[in-house]
């Protein structure tokens, strides 16, 4: 039997379903990001587009050099590519909505490479640790 409590509560739930996707949806991490390796004396800025399908454009903008990659994965606990052209390989997570720490890593060497959503990246050395 149908009672006022019943539909009271089956109201609620309606009410509250279009939320749920807001509240599971993992953080995006497809976009433009930006960062500064930092190789011994060398600074190079990249320029990183990861695009929904996996896509991946790494712009070296001082060796004005753009290779593309593939995405192996594009979670928040894992972002990783490869750039094949070049041997690289970078694996990070999503620290913040706009921020990716980890590594970059090209012939034996692994250094550490912090992006930033935008053009936020761009600037004369390595970003500062996530507080």
């Amino acid at each position: 039997m149908v009672t006022r409590r019943t539909i009271g509560i089956a109201a609620a739930i309606l009410c509250l379903t279009p939320l749920v996707p807001a509240w599971a949806q993992a953080p995006d991490v497809t976009g433009t990001w930006t960062g500064v390796l930092v190789a011994g004396d060398a600074k190079l800025r990249f320029r990183l587009n990861l695009a929904a399908d996996g896509a991946v454009m790494l712009d070296s903008l001082d060796q004005g050099a753009a290779v593309p990659g593939t995405a192996v994965s594009m979670t928040p606990d894992r972002i990783e590519f490869e750039t094949p052209d070049v041997g690289g390989r970078f694996l990070g997570k999503l620290v913040s909505p706009d921020r990716i720490e980890g590594a970059w890593s090209q012939g034996g060497s692994d250094l550490p490479l912090t992006m930033l959503r935008g053009e936020a990246g761009l600037n004369d050395g390595p970003a500062a640790p996530a507080p």
